[in-house]
């Protein structure tokens, strides 16, 4: 998962999701192991080749099936900033290492660019072995045939240990009870606060025992100054994204969608009562920046230090670690009156159905998302939250895991959830239709009631595609 993805980028590449009709290669520009950039050996001052060769060494691999007798090339598409990209070139030479006929080829698009162009790809014909799939892409690449199952390759595959996975990681990967790709990190949403910003305020921390109505009084208080140099409580709203249930409505007993994802239940109460006081925060309290405030920011506002608390994905934390200007933590989502939910949200890799080289492709995507290859890339690095329960005891240990890192793990044997996530095809349409109607209710336009029940008549006839 991205590290604060714009609003813009992440409603844009849902959209992008309605059809597929750009068509062309996107421009590939392999990246292989022996043509970096940088030349030597990968990993610099964050990730030391000395340390990651050191580990690779230390872990047990899991046994190959179908091992090329001869050389075979697969391409891999990911979206790893430069930051972490070392930590995968790593894995990649250590992986071709262990299988001297398996050349890996990498492919590098951000995020915000990345549906998109693989989406035109898929038009085209033309697409890497494996990519990477955001979770909420995953029912609409399925439906039109791009991923393969992998239902028989886990089955022959000894110690692949499908009961290893988090509760909520697999899920979103399972279609029809057919597996069409593996989760590398699932992890929870949290409460994140800065804490220069409370101890400036005077104010004590968050802690697990807070409520929403606490949480929201907080931010309320912590409000202060005008203009550029405006200090806000709240990073922001909710948004009507594929996760907003779990994350926001279940603790009132409200959800977007029903369980089938074919009505919309967005104006009832339970979800009304749910998010009249995040609305109020902004237009009574102006606790949470405003569009044009967000816009002037040009930046996640809690990223920059303009925001005192933030909801955000554990994913996050590898990002504020290296570029925060304060100190920062998390605890926590704070519970309504239902109770204390939050979502579990991914990503993952898949093979594609038309990849030439399936046999090798697995055995890269089940190293990669191994016990072993967790550790390697996610546990050891800090850098977020396995989806395999073996790979959590590195992640906890590791120098990069942030303050209060145990409480993710909590958080996903306990109160996380994938229920209510919308995974069905016409999910990144609802999104795209409830959208605009929303941002007229953060922008005073229309009031929440009358503003919701729109939302769900614009919703409805979308929903028919998942009859």
């Amino acid at each position: 998962m991205d590290a604060f993805p714009s609003r813009r980028a992440v409603l844009a590449g849902l959209g992008a999701l309605g059809a597929l009709a750009a068509c062309g290669d996107g421009g590939r520009t392999p990246l292989t192991a022996e043509g970096r950039s940088g030349g030597g050996e990968p990993g610099g001052a964050l990730f030391p080749f000395a340390e990651a060769e050191k580990l690779n060494a230390s872990l047990t691999w899991p046994a190959s099936i179908g091992e090329p007798a001869s050389k075979v090339t697969i391409t891999v598409a990911s979206h790893w900033e430069a930051a972490f990209l070392p930590r995968q070139e790593q894995f990649d030479l250590f992986f071709m290492r262990r299988h001297p006929t398996i050349e890996v080829r990498r492919e590098v698009t951000p995020f915000a660019q990345f549906l998109q162009k693989y989406l035109a790809q898929a038009a085209g014909g033309s697409l890497p072995d494996i990519m990477y799939s955001h979770y909420s892409w995953v029912s609409a690449f399925v439906k039109q045939g791009v991923f393969l199952p992998l239902d028989d390759y886990a089955a022959r595959q000894a110690g692949f240990a499908r009961e290893d996975f988090t509760a909520p990681s697999l899920g979103y990967f399972e279609r029809d009870g057919k597996l069409y790709g593996l989760p590398y990190d699932c992890g929870p949403k949290m409460l994140f606060y800065n804490k220069d910003l409370f101890d400036a305020a005077g104010m004590a921390y968050p802690t697990p025992s807070w409520t929403v109505e606490q949480m929201l009084a907080a931010a309320a208080e912590l409000t202060r100054g005008k203009g550029g140099g405006r200090v806000f409580g709240m990073a922001g709203l909710p948004a009507p994204v594929a996760d907003l249930t779990p994350t926001y409505l279940l603790a009132y007993g409200g959800r977007y969608l029903d369980a089938t994802e074919t009505a919309c239940l967005i104006d009832q109460p339970g979800a009304v009562n749910a998010l009249r006081p995040w609305f109020d925060l902004l237009h009574r309290y102006q606790a949470v920046p405003s569009a044009a405030d967000a816009e002037a920011m040009k930046a996640e506002p809690f990223g920059i230090g303009r925001a005192a608390m933030g909801v955000h994905g554990s994913w996050t934390a590898p990002s504020l670690a290296a570029t925060a200007k304060f100190r920062w933590a998390m605890t926590d989502m704070p519970s309504g009156p239902e109770g204390r939910f939050t979502s579990a949200v991914g990503s993952g890799f898949a093979i594609t159905a038309g990849s030439g080289a399936r046999d090798a492709a697995w055995i890269y995507l089940n190293e990669l998302t191994s016990s072993a290859g967790q550790i390697f890339m996610w546990g050891s690095t800090g850098r977020g939250s396995p989806s395999r329960t073996s790979a959590w005891p590195s992640y906890l240990r590791s120098d990069l895991a942030p303050e209060g890192a145990g409480l993710l793990e909590k958080a996903l044997t306990g109160y996380a959830t994938n229920d209510g996530v919308i995974r069905q095809p016409a999910g990144p349409k609802v999104v795209s239709a409830a959208t605009p109607t929303w941002d007229r209710i953060a922008s005073g336009r229309i009031g929440l009631p009358e503003g919701l029940r729109k939302i769900r008549a614009d919703v409805t006839p979308v929903l028919a595609e998942n009859r």
